[in-house]
């Protein structure tokens, strides 16, 4: 019976997933590429123990059900504190309030807890379903058949950031992705790993991990180089229709998007003979033209990949967008940050090999027709 009531749970929040009845709290949960996990408690007749199953991980716009499907996904559990503790803190605040209110037009959920769950036998559970969302297990909302009860707040949060340890990256150099790069950005992520391999971390609790990144940014770089020249023909008849179609975009929709326009001015203009290795090429030409995210409605397909390039770029949106800000911070992040914290040192590893990824993944499907 239980299993039934999870099954009619899960249903209600996918509805609600179509109507739009969250897309505040998704979008406060996009700030800082965070996640809730969705947890249903049900108590036993003797107000004893309780039951807890997980009903989803509530991330990028998507309710997903298993911590596996999760972690493809998001790569990681834990907090991203590039910018900082503080904000974690700041974030909570925003996503509860939006949470909260979008929780009270959720009747359909709230009716539902509100039902008994006739007791199996030996599984006497008929008393109060609770929906705990969770923020780095810490609860934030707590949803009662009348209604979410915010009885939390961000003084009582305890985060741990588990910089203890520093998991070593598996072998690379036996993965199929790898064996695709350019031969230079093969030898860049080759020269990042053997000196990944030196460093004891246990003893060399000081040590600066900004700089190992660096043959992982030079690899990017090159790659997108690759990805860039090869493309070159689809990526100029991109660029020409957004110069043609910003001609009837508002003045508010042109400076969102002025360095898209000018990086199309530049394409047009300099075509293979424009430098294109920094990140924000790659976040404008991948994210904007390949993917056509955040494109005003009425523009005329832009994307110079096939169907399955695109399709599989998709599976790594949430890297390509959050690459625009490494494109922000990118020398200050080589050349003057100092990174000790192996969380985040752990966190751009993830980030960068995944974009590498990406970047090999296009390649593989080429010579598909588009």
């Amino acid at each position: 019976m239980l299993k039934n009531f999870e099954q009619k749970l899960r249903a209600l929040f996918k509805d609600a997933l179509k109507k739009g009845k969250f897309n505040n709290t998704f979008s406060a949960l996009k700030t800082g590429d965070h996640y809730l996990e969705l947890i249903l408690h049900a108590l036993h007749n003797n107000w004893g123990e309780k039951s807890s199953t997980l009903l989803y991980y509530m991330y990028d716009n998507q309710f997903i059900k298993t911590r596996k499907e999760f972690f493809r996904k998001r790569k990681s559990f834990d907090p991203d504190i590039t910018m900082g503790l503080s904000i974690l803190y700041d974030d909570y605040d925003m996503i509860q309030d939006s949470l909260s209110i979008e929780i009270s037009d959720c009747g359909e959920i709230s009716n539902l807890l509100d039902e008994l769950i006739e007791p199996e036998e030996g599984k006497p559970y008929n008393l109060h379903p609770i929906i705990s969302y969770r923020y780095y297990g810490n609860e934030i909302i707590c949803h009662e058949c009348d209604g979410g009860y915010v009885d939390f707040n961000k003084d009582d949060l305890k985060i741990e950031i588990r910089d203890d340890i520093i998991s070593k990256p598996t072998k690379w150099l036996d993965e199929d992705w790898v064996h695709r790069l350019n031969e230079e950005a093969q030898q860049q992520v080759s020269s990042f790993l053997k000196q990944f391999e030196k460093i004891d971390y246990k003893k060399d609790k000081e040590i600066d991990l900004s700089s190992l990144l660096l043959s992982l940014i030079k690899a990017i770089e090159i790659e997108f180089r690759d990805h860039y020249i090869y493309n070159i023909e689809g990526i100029l008849l991109s660029a020409e229709k957004i110069i043609d179609i910003s001609d009837s975009w508002s003045n508010r929709q042109k400076k969102r998007l002025k360095i898209l326009i000018n990086n199309c001015k530049n394409i047009l203009l300099k075509k293979d003979r424009i430098k294109v290795g920094g990140f924000q090429w790659i976040y404008n030409i991948l994210y904007h033209i390949a993917l056509c995210k955040e494109i005003p409605t009425g523009a005329p397909s832009l994307t110079y990949l096939n169907e399955k390039q695109v399709i599989e770029l998709k599976r790594y949106e949430t890297f390509i967008k959050d690459i625009e800000r490494d494109g922000e911070s990118r020398n200050r992040l080589i050349h003057h940050d100092f990174i000790k914290s192996k969380v985040i040192f752990e966190r751009l590893v993830i980030h960068f090999k995944s974009i590498l990824e990406a970047l090999s993944i296009l390649k593989e499907y080429n010579e598909l027709d588009k």
